[in-house]
């Protein structure tokens, strides 16, 4: 079935033999060719996708730590906070309803205007 055909180059007018059959051999062979080179990608690419998530889910790992410590320090700051004001108020009650009628006025009259 193979064929062999003339065909004659434009450069030098000189005849090359070219086989059919050499040409479906290299067309088959361009195709394995593309069609390895098609899983090759497919497999780096699954392996940086899998890179990927390994590195997104540590750093969503690292961020969650972080934003529980920092949330952990939060509470601990208002909870003292919390804790010295009361002592202030209770080491010192006349004062402290003194400035919070000041602060209650300065309020009213700053809504006011």
């Amino acid at each position: 079935m193979a064929e062999v055909t003339e065909k004659t180059a434009k450069t030098n007018g000189s005849k090359s033999v070219v086989n059919e059959g050499d040409i479906e051999a290299q067309l088959e062979a361009i195709r394995a060719d593309v069609t390895a080179l098609s899983s090759m990608m497919g497999a780096i690419f699954k392996e940086k996708v899998h890179e990927f998530e390994a590195t997104a889910g540590a750093a969503a790992e690292e961020a969650n730590a972080k934003a529980k410590k920092a949330r952990k320090y939060l509470e601990d700051s208002v909870d003292q906070a919390e804790k010295a004001l009361d002592s202030r108020v209770q080491d010192n009650p006349l004062q402290s309803i003194a400035m919070a009628f000041g602060l209650g006025v300065l309020v009213a009259y700053l809504f006011r205007r």
